[in-house]
């Protein structure tokens, strides 16, 4: 089995491998100026940009991770799981975008949302321990938790009555779901392509034939393995979502050269759409 998928493999990436070099370019090029914009920010900025700033630093590398996550998916023939993971760089583009128009608000209240997620999760795994065979928090594991929700709410100035409510992006006083924060920052015109990368996320029923992986069939087949089929449409996605997601981190602080690295990315992010096209045309391998 392991022959036969390196077999595959070899050849799925010669069909697509100048997808995947302008990809992976971009992923470079993505990780160097983030890395240099973190290491020339000026700590002394003032308060409102330092919070948001911190928000967006743990967004951009986790971006990457996804970005990197969809590539190995690609070439190990999982175009419908790469779609999938796209989901997640879309959700965290757009919420960056959003932190970085609204402000300090939205910035603070996304890392406080790690608190009440955490408590929530601690009691329901305390809930469910047994019959899960996971070990319980202690008593005083979760006062700790209990104590770092009260923090929270102090420096939010509210109560969260539901640690559900507390979670991103139920968190946010004015737009409290993720359409809604989508519709904000002009970016609700990728809802349908959601929606389509969520089907592969949820237990909704798809139709075999609609899988990306079965794009170029001629017969409707179960697919429980490797396709080399319907690449194209996660390449130019992830992409022009690679490309929105750095250009935001670097609008922090933006100066010439950000402007600059900024156009270039997204030039490059459009250039993905004719090459991946040149190689879904190419003759199945």
């Amino acid at each position: 089995m392991r022959e036969a998928a390196k077999g595959f493999e070899e050849r799925s990436f010669e069909r697509w491998k100048p997808a995947f070099d302008h990809l992976e370019m971009m992923l470079a090029i993505a990780q160097e100026l983030g890395e240099a914009n973190a290491n020339e920010f000026d700590q002394d900025a003032d308060e409102s940009t330092q919070v948001v700033m911190a928000a967006l630093s743990n967004i951009f590398p986790k971006a990457l991770l996804v970005t990197n996550e969809i590539i190995c998916l690609l070439k190990g023939g999982f175009p419908d799981g790469a779609l999938a993971r796209w989901r997640s760089l879309h959700e965290l583009t757009v919420t960056a975008m959003y932190i970085l128009q609204e402000g300090r608000e939205p910035a603070i209240a996304y890392i406080l949302s790690f608190h009440f997620a955490a408590r929530r999760a601690a009691l329901q795994i305390n809930e469910h321990a047994e019959l899960a065979r996971l070990e319980k928090f202690s008593k005083s594991d979760l006062e700790g938790f209990d104590t770092r929700r009260n923090e929270a709410e102090k420096v939010l100035g509210r109560k969260i009555e539901k640690d559900k409510d507390g979670e991103w992006p139920a968190i946010n006083l004015k737009h409290r779901d993720f359409a809604a924060i989508e519709k904000r920052v002009d970016m609700d015109h990728w809802r349908p392509r959601y929606k389509w990368a969520s089907q592969h996320t949820h237990a909704d029923l798809k139709p075999v034939g609609n899988l990306l992986g079965m794009s170029e069939s001629e017969k409707a087949v179960n697919l429980v393995g490797a396709s080399n089929s319907g690449f194209a449409d996660p390449f130019m996605m992830t992409a022009i979502s690679l490309a929105q997601i750095t250009s935001t981190y670097l609008s922090v602080t933006p100066n010439l050269d950000r402007v600059v690295h900024s156009s270039v990315l997204l030039k490059l992010s459009d250039e993905m759409s004719e090459i991946a096209m040149k190689s879904q045309n190419k003759k199945n391998a």
